[in-house]
């Protein structure tokens, strides 16, 4: 498996070379889902206490 530094870099010169001028959207959401689904556990963890 590929890891997240790798990830990134290949990432970042895919898209940049498909749509330069969006790249930084495209990218900011692929990292806001990245980080949810990597964190959601530990996010819910911390918010379900606080919420009950």
């Amino acid at each position: 498996m590929i890891s997240f530094p790798a990830q990134h870099e290949i990432f970042h010169a895919y898209i940049g070379r498909i749509t330069p001028h969006s790249s930084r959207c495209i990218a900011n959401m692929w990292h806001s889902a990245h980080f949810f689904h990597e964190n959601s556990l530990s996010i819910m963890k911390t918010l379900v206490p606080w919420t009950l």
